[in-house]
């Protein structure tokens, strides 16, 4: 894809994005954030995920979910909120798996 002209980073996007999963009911592959101070600099505070390692890493080890159709569901919901957030650093170190093989968007 390239270089993105312009691109600007924002903690308030993961808050936004976040507030919207909650809106849509797609909020159980979001973690939480909240805006925070500490030490005179505000940004966004994440709630903690249980997460085994990220798509990278089941790549490496050439994993599978246990349960394929369960999986490409959730992979499909990713895609979807990836598009509605209009997020621009899609890729696969943003993807974490839970024990449960439970997809979480970072």
């Amino acid at each position: 894809m390239g270089t993105e002209l312009n691109f600007v980073d924002s903690y308030k996007y993961n808050i936004a994005a976040y507030e919207l999963a909650e809106l849509i009911g797609m909020d159980d592959m979001v973690p939480v954030y909240v805006e925070r101070k500490w030490e005179g600099n505000t940004g966004s505070l994440s709630w903690w995920l249980p997460v085994k390692m990220d798509e990278v890493e089941r790549h490496k080890q050439k994993l599978t979910a246990p349960d394929a159709d369960a999986w490409n569901n959730q992979m499909y919901k990713v895609r979807v909120f990836d598009q509605l957030v209009a997020d621009t650093d899609v890729n696969l170190t943003n993807v974490l798996i839970g024990e449960n093989w439970q997809i979480w968007r970072n």
